[in-house]
């Protein structure tokens, strides 16, 4: 597969998050397009695996404290 996002896109990210240095030298501040940055998609997703992980606990966490939001103001209604 080839990159096809200017810096990297969750590329970046997991390497910046990693430190992984050997992979931020090549692709930090560079165009990724253009330098036609290629990886292997099972891979990509392995390496990036963390970055998904992270995203949906965030959207659990989101939507309990949205929950939790409505029933505290029905259990204020309830107990007027």
């Amino acid at each position: 597969m080839s990159a096809e996002t200017i810096d990297g896109g969750r590329l970046r990210e997991a390497a910046t998050k990693k430190g992984d240095e050997s992979i931020l030298l090549q692709i930090a501040g560079k165009d990724c397009v253009a330098l036609e940055v290629k990886y292997h998609k099972r891979c990509y997703q392995k390496y990036t695996e963390f970055l998904r992980r992270t995203d949906v606990r965030k959207d659990a966490e989101e939507s309990d404290v949205r929950v939790k939001c409505k029933y505290e103001k029905s259990f204020e209604v309830f107990c007027e």
